[in-house]
């Protein structure tokens, strides 16, 4: 099982995997398919069982077998009506830009009565491209490799939209027969060079908007990586002659109505641990108002706690947070560890709480108008990134009584979505006439605070309107 969650009314839902031969080590024989979502609904004092299949079309491997993960996420909403379930792999028809280990995501509207596989994304802005780096045969070219071994995960906001957090690294090869390879760095064999334009493990959060488009924002930077169980500098033994991998376990959190964001992760002082694995961890957290459009900076939760500062070891971060997203929102964890860091031996969970920010702590905002970035064509990897941020559509006046002017510098405007604070649409065009400047008519809606999303040729952004 690799994701799980329950929503109130008794439904259940897991993650796992559709293979063939579980007993076997060639990956062809394997056979590696797809996932499945178990889904369990408490009826009369018992469970009744279904299943959901998702099984995507990806590129076989020359050896036998397929370029796809176990690893598979779900994400919801409050009630239980939109939901994501991301797998990881190579697509089938990828173009170049997506050869490699991407998400491959279904979407649900209707509680999982029926799923949609979205269109495959290239998933590259140029804030990741100045990060990574290009592929062996072609200097131009950067794929992102989603390095989920550092931890990856999901929770759908206040507009039922997806939000998927991950580090991503630059994919060696493009070649068929090379597509699980990144590059090392130095004699340690780090994925990060520490030194160059993509210096340091990066963490992203991935939108999928509600107009259809992706968005990504740069959530923050790690100091150190996962230690690999070869690496001999690794303390945690699994009491085979073996060690275990400990990475930063990328986790995210919301308040029950999506409207605040909680990224957790590990990381260790490398000025510590004379390196840059994550040995000594230290638990890492920062958030997101989706209201309000501000981070907050990122805190070391840890710090100074027993058994945990510098031993946050194996954390998990509850799914939803406890309290209010307009004052204060906690987000409870566990660690995880003992005195002999033996995986084989018993070890304490300690729980950690009032762990979290109220609304002084959202102090960091964008003049930009939004953090996240577009993501572009594969044949576009080459833009300039001031260009992609400030290009962005604009609206004006805000406020206003009702009437908005909503201008594009960057191509003719294609759709817009208004959606109240409660997340329903109350206003949407679309299939517009070929223009890049265009006024909506909102006079006659109440007045208050609305969110529009406007999508044009080459960008996307979403913005508060206020009608006065």
């Amino acid at each position: 099982m690799y994701s799980f969650s329950s929503i109130e009314g008794g439904l259940m839902r897991s993650m796992g995997n559709i293979i063939n031969n579980p007993n076997s080590n060639s990956p062809a024989i394997y056979g590696l398919r797809g996932a499945s979502m178990t889904k369990g609904q408490f009826i009369a004092g018992s469970f009744v069982w279904n299943v959901d299949s998702f099984i995507p079309c990806v590129l076989a491997r020359p050896g036998g077998g397929k370029y796809l993960s176990e690893k598979v996420l779900q994400a919801w909403n409050e009630n239980g009506t939109i939901g994501y379930v991301i797998l990881l792999g190579v697509p089938c028809g990828a173009n170049p830009c997506q050869k490699s280990f991407q998400p491959i995501v279904y979407k649900t509207t209707n509680s999982g009565v029926s799923w949609a596989l979205l269109p495959q994304a290239t998933f590259n802005a140029p804030m990741i491209k100045s990060r990574i780096a290009s592929v062996n045969t072609n200097s131009n070219l950067a794929v992102p490799y989603f390095n989920v071994q550092e931890g990856w995960d999901a929770v759908v906001d206040f507009a039922g939209e997806l939000h998927l957090s991950a580090s991503v690294v630059g994919a060696y090869s493009t070649h068929i027969d090379s597509l699980d390879y990144v590059y090392t760095f130095g004699p340690q064999q780090y994925k990060h060079a520490y030194g160059g334009s993509f210096s340091y493990p990066t963490i992203y959060d991935f939108r999928y908007y509600s107009s259809g488009s992706w968005g990504v924002m740069r959530v923050d930077s790690m100091g150190t990586e996962l230690v690999p169980a070869t690496e001999p500098a690794n303390p945690w033994i699994n009491g085979m002659l073996g060690k275990l991998e400990i990475g930063a376990r990328i986790q995210m959190s919301r308040t029950t109505d999506g409207r605040r964001i909680f990224y957790s992760w590990t990381e260790s002082d490398s000025t510590v641990v004379g390196g840059k694995w994550n040995i000594y961890p230290d638990l890492k957290m920062k958030s997101y108002d989706w209201f309000t459009n501000k981070l907050t900076h990122r805190i070391n939760a840890s710090s100074g706690v027993s058994n945990a500062d510098q031993q946050s070891y194996f954390h998990f971060m509850s799914p939803k947070a406890i309290g209010s997203s307009t004052s204060c929102a906690y987000v409870p964890f566990t660690v995880t560890h003992n005195g002999t860091t033996d995986g084989s031996q018993p070890v304490t969970h300690y729980y950690l709480d009032n762990v979290g920010f109220c609304s002084a702590s959202y102090t960091i905002s964008t003049t930009l108008g939004n953090f996240y970035q577009a993501l572009q064509n594969c044949n576009v990897v080459g833009m300039n990134e001031n260009t992609a941020i400030t290009s962005q559509p604009i609206v004006y006046p805000n406020p206003s009584e009702g009437v908005f002017t909503i201008g594009s510098n960057n191509g003719e405007i294609k759709k817009i979505v208004v959606m109240d604070v409660f997340g329903r649409h109350v206003f949407e065009a679309q299939n517009l006439a070929n223009d890049n400047i265009m006024t909506i008519n909102l006079s006659e809606f109440s007045k208050g605070i609305y969110f529009v999303t406007i999508e044009s040729e080459n960008n996307f952004k979403t913005e508060k309107i206020i009608i006065k």
